[in-house]
């Protein structure tokens, strides 16, 4: 390497003497070895003209304490501490013969205890009983775990909830699972697994997997020729619903027959369901006339019916009344939301000045109040004089 790029970059100084073989400080002697523990590290550094990370390593490779620390004493394993490992998680075992966590997860694997893990439950022999008796949700209840945790220690059990049929089993070399007759391989694709599994009193997925082994299709039921007349009445939904027929294996079918495709039954409009459009939202009218709500709009929009604002405009007497009372009173006097009486009431502050900058009266809050009055319920009405004999 050039001394140039070793001057650049120290680090790849210390790296080039590192390689080359040459240590970056000279070995350790006897008579500096047992300065270490006699003084401070700091004060240690300064006599042997090393660095204070170099004497604390040093320090700690040779087993020597701090100077002014107590030297640790390892006292050894009694047969109670031993016995304690493994009967509860190393953190408390820890504490409770107060040594170390590393010290506990070594003594302990050092000996082939396995740990305890916490909020793991040991499994015993009265727990075992239990399986297959009650459910696994009761079970899981009693003893605080989780019902997953039932599942795969009863199926590690091979133990089921209702007894196994000679089928059920798998293999094992205590025991050979039941071979397949002839008569039972021919009845495999003639009928649903389901069924085929019934007859033969074991699981649907034995019957499954035996008729895939033996490449032999899954039964599909024959098309009937009522079947097939309904495919030219109805359309693929309605032939789906009838015959409890997937729609997937309905077009298939009319595919192969080479029948063309029906569509829904059309409805045509009426002229009393048009004069309809446009008086209430889409959603409502399609509710009232048992339509979709994209017919409605479909249809309103061929027609050039714009949809309904459902925002009343204000006359004169409400916005003269605006800022006179809070906004929350006269919302519920209007019956209008409060968000719309504020806002409205912001927009008109300009107006309300250029108004006054033209020269042009605003209405009198008597007024405009007497001709709210007049428009107003009976029920509005009665509330006013109420609100006028408490005033």
């Amino acid at each position: 390497m050039r001394q140039s790029n070793k001057l650049r970059n120290p680090r790849r100084l210390r790296r080039a003497n590192t390689r080359a073989g040459q240590p970056a400080s000279p070995d350790w002697t006897l008579h500096e070895q047992a300065l270490l523990g006699k003084m401070p590290d700091v004060e240690a550094a300064k006599r042997l003209g090393r660095t204070l990370v170099a004497v604390r390593l040093r320090r700690s490779r040779l087993g020597i304490p701090e100077y002014g620390q107590p030297a640790r004493r390892h006292h050894s394993w009694t047969s109670e501490e031993l016995a304690l490992l493994g009967t509860m998680p190393d953190r408390l075992v820890a504490r409770e013969l107060r040594r170390t966590l590393i010290a506990v997860t070594g003594r302990r694997g050092k000996l082939g205890i396995p740990a305890k893990i916490e909020g793991y439950h040991r499994w015993r022999p009265e727990d075992d009983a239990l399986l297959g008796h009650r459910r696994d949700e009761d079970i899981a209840r009693l003893l605080g775990i989780t019902v997953l945790a039932v599942q795969r220690r009863r199926n590690a059990l091979k133990i089921y909830l209702r007894p196994p049929t000679p089928r059920c089993f798998h293999p094992t070399p205590a025991r050979s699972a039941p071979a397949w007759t002839p008569e039972e391989d021919a009845l495999l694709g003639t009928a649903s697994d389901a069924e085929i599994a019934r007859r033969l009193k074991c699981a649907n997925t034995t019957v499954a997997l035996r008729r895939t082994k033996l490449k032999i299709p899954a039964f599909v039921p024959n098309w009937t020729p009522k079947e097939d007349a309904l495919l030219k009445q109805f359309n693929e939904r309605e032939v789906a619903g009838r015959i409890g027929r997937s729609i997937a294996a309905v077009k298939r079918r009319r595919k192969k027959l080479g029948l063309p495709q029906i569509d829904p039954p059309f409805v045509w409009w009426k002229r009393e369901e048009d004069r309809l459009l446009g008086t209430a939202p889409d959603a409502e009218v399609a509710r009232r006339l048992g339509r979709s709500e994209s017919s409605v709009k479909g249809r309103r929009l061929l027609l050039g019916i714009k949809f309904p604002n459902p925002r009343r405009p204000w006359p004169p007497g409400e916005l003269a009344l605006l800022g006179t009372l809070p906004d929350a009173v006269l919302a519920k006097y209007f019956n209008r939301p409060e968000s719309a009486v504020s806002s409205k009431r912001l927009q008109l502050r300009t107006v309300k000045e250029l108004m006054e900058g033209q020269g042009i009266e605003r209405p009198s809050t008597v007024a405009a109040t007497d001709e709210i009055f007049k428009e107003a319920p009976e029920s509005k009405k009665k509330q006013h004089e109420q609100k006028a004999l408490e005033l």
